[in-house]
Order: structure tokens, then C-alpha cells, then sequence
């Protein structure tokens, strides 16, 4: 099952520069290391002065 998730992820990146123009078997490593949140509407996904981070969000909207 995870690595359905991990190539739905890939999927998905790949659908956007600069994800686009990285090869498969590396976007499938940077997709395994991807860790899922769900944020419901009016939910802060960090605020001003927070410290910074050592990974960025890549934010999809469900609806």
C-alpha cells in the first residue's frame, strides 16, 4: 500500500516544475520521503516568526 502512496505522490510532483524535470527513480526517492497532512479550512500551516524548517509544504486543495 505505501508505495501506491509513494507513486501517487510521484504522480503528482511530476505534474509541476521543478519536480518535472527530475528523473523517475529520484522523484519515487524525494516521493518516499513525503509525509501527508491534512489541514481543515482557517488552519495555519505556519505563522510568521515560526523557526525555520528543514523541508517546505507542497499544498494541494481537496474539495
Amino acid at each position: 500500500m505505501a508505495n501506491v502512496i509513494v507513486q501517487r505522490v510521484a504522480e503528482f510532483l511530476k505534474l509541476f516544475p521543478p519536480f518535472s524535470f527530475i528523473g523517475a527513480e529520484a522523484l519515487e526517492t524525494l516521493a518516499s520521503k513525503a509525509e501527508i497532512k491534512f489541514f481543515e479550512a482557517g488552519d495555519f500551516v505556519f505563522k510568521a516568526g515560526d523557526k525555520p524548517a528543514n523541508h517546505f509544504y507542497v499544498l494541494r486543495e481537496v474539495l
